[in-house]
């Protein structure tokens, strides 16, 4: 994501804190807009805690089940998935997952995440 005071609003447009996340989604839209097909995107972002999944833009969801089935392949079932129209979109869920985060100290960092968290796109063409 880049360093820690970096993560805010004008996430997309600094060069030189911002990290691999911020730089993704930049160049997903301005490929995204010099082709002819139409994009819809879709972001998802959940943490991994103590062995158990967490929606992080809905925290009334408790923990989360993996499934699998032929259709989907492996999915995390009730992930909220919320529509994107532009890079700043993502931007806001981003900031929003990075709030909910569970943290905790330990000798060496006073705000360690304690856990991984996966950010994921869904990017739906029409041609």
């Amino acid at each position: 994501m880049g360093r820690e005071d970096s993560i805010n609003q004008d996430l997309l447009y600094k060069d030189q804190f911002v990290g691999v996340i911020p730089r993704s989604i930049k160049y997903l839209w301005n490929v995204m807009g010099s082709k002819n097909e139409k994009f819809y995107v879709k972001v998802s972002f959940l943490e991994i805690y103590n062995e158990q999944i967490r929606d992080l833009l809905n925290s009334n969801s408790g923990s989360l089940q993996v499934r699998w089935n032929a259709k989907q392949g492996f999915f995390v079932e009730d992930l909220l998935v919320v529509d994107c129209t532009k890079p700043e979109d993502v931007v806001e869920v981003l900031l929003e997952g990075h709030k909910n985060r569970k943290i905790g100290s330990h000798e060496l960092n006073k705000d360690s995440s304690r856990s991984h968290s996966i950010l994921t796109t869904y990017i739906i063409t029409e041609v």
